[in-house]
């Protein structure tokens, strides 16, 4: 039998709408990088929306490591186990599992957590960058044409070399 259906624009009960709490979110962080919501840029775009991304599973892992076990930080992984079947005394069977040996892991949401503070550092690091320092960047890195004397000279240079077979 099917559950009944939902009045229009009725909400689940166990699904909090958090949709406004997402706006503020990335309204927030778009101001926090100075820009204004309204008139991002694409690239900018981009980078508000991993950011508030990531301050959502940041939050969500928090929240799941903040009770119970995983507040410890570690979750325990069964590594072998025995399987018992029984019969009752009216001929149900019964599945028993008993541990043999397991180990204390680091709990998945801790990673988890330690690699998206990571990658919003990243993010803000090269946010932050003036254009000077991103165009040295990339010339380190081969990415970028270089228009400074420097880059024009050992163009020169390469081509003096190749016009000199002597050249050694």
């Amino acid at each position: 039998m099917p559950p009944p259906a939902r009045p229009e624009g009725a909400k689940r009960q166990d699904v909090p709408d958090r949709t406004h709490d997402h706006r503020g979110a990335l309204l927030g962080r778009s101001r926090e990088v100075g820009q204004d919501p309204e008139c991002l840029t694409e690239d900018a775009r981009a980078t508000v929306s991993t950011l508030t991304y990531i301050d959502l599973q940041e939050q969500r892992c928090t929240n799941i490591l903040s009770t119970g076990e995983a507040a410890r930080l570690t979750q325990t992984n069964v590594t072998e186990a025995i399987n018992f079947t029984t019969i009752g005394a009216d001929g149900a069977q019964t599945q028993t599992v008993l541990p043999l040996t397991w180990e204390r892991v680091l709990h998945i949401n801790a990673e988890l957590l330690a690699q998206l503070q990571e990658r919003r550092r990243m993010i803000l690091k090269d946010w932050m960058l003036t254009p000077e320092q991103k165009w040295k960047i990339a010339k380190a890195e081969g990415k970028a044409k270089g228009n400074d004397i420097g880059s024009q000279q050992s163009a020169r240079g390469d081509i003096l070399r190749k016009l000199d077979p002597d050249f050694s």
